[in-house]
């Protein structure tokens, strides 16, 4: 148990020191200390900045921004899912049956629900990129934002957030974020047995 709380803590603490390197090394002329700090915000989906002038900033940084919230939203279920149960302290409590009384997992292998869990997780996402472009974001703002929108983390391309983009866009954020805040599960049930056999 002593491990696995080890093995966690310096995951949050170590991943971000070097996902900051790319913050630290660009033109945006920031300190280490606040590169680390926005890599910590971005992993930890806290989607604090510290960041201003993002409507000019280089388009590859901010992609590298939104990247490290998408990544830190799987990371936070899979580390729910994955090594809170290690530590006995729940995890696949989520994936219970709530009318059972047997506990038991709705899929039994943890690579099953690893996969199920990542392929829901990108199904929204894509979801969420295809709306945004269609309420009249780019490509890019449209996929930067899906990546930030559905770990409910918050970065943007933009200083004015959501506000600089259209109603529609405003609304499907709205619609996404709750999405990404529901349990995983609710869309497993939804898709019935049809997961299991996809896998």
């Amino acid at each position: 148990m002593r491990q696995g709380f080890l093995l966690t803590t310096c995951a949050w603490t170590i991943i971000p020191a070097f996902a900051a390197l790319p913050l630290f090394f660009s033109d945006l002329d920031i300190s280490y200390t606040d590169a680390y700090f926005e890599s910590l915000s971005g992993m930890s989906t806290t989607g604090s900045t510290v960041l201003a002038g993002l409507d000019s900033m280089d388009p590859v940084l901010l992609m590298w921004r939104a990247v490290l919230q998408w990544i830190g939203g799987i990371g936070i279920i899979v580390t729910a899912i994955a090594v809170l149960p290690i530590l006995r302290v729940g995890g696949m409590q989520l994936f219970q049956t709530e009318s059972s009384e047997q506990s038991e997992k709705m899929l039994p292998r943890a690579s099953q629900v690893a996969r199920t869990v990542s392929l829901v997780y990108l199904s929204l996402t894509i979801a969420c990129a295809i709306c945004y472009t269609l309420a009249g974001m780019s490509v890019f703002d449209a996929l930067a934002h899906a990546m930030t929108t559905i770990p409910t983390a918050g970065y943007s391309t933009s200083d004015g957030s959501m506000g600089a983009f259209s109603a529609g866009a405003q609304w499907a954020g709205t619609v996404f974020m709750i999405s990404g805040a529901l349990p995983f599960v609710l869309y497993i049930r939804a898709c019935g047995g049809h997961f299991r056999e996809f896998f």
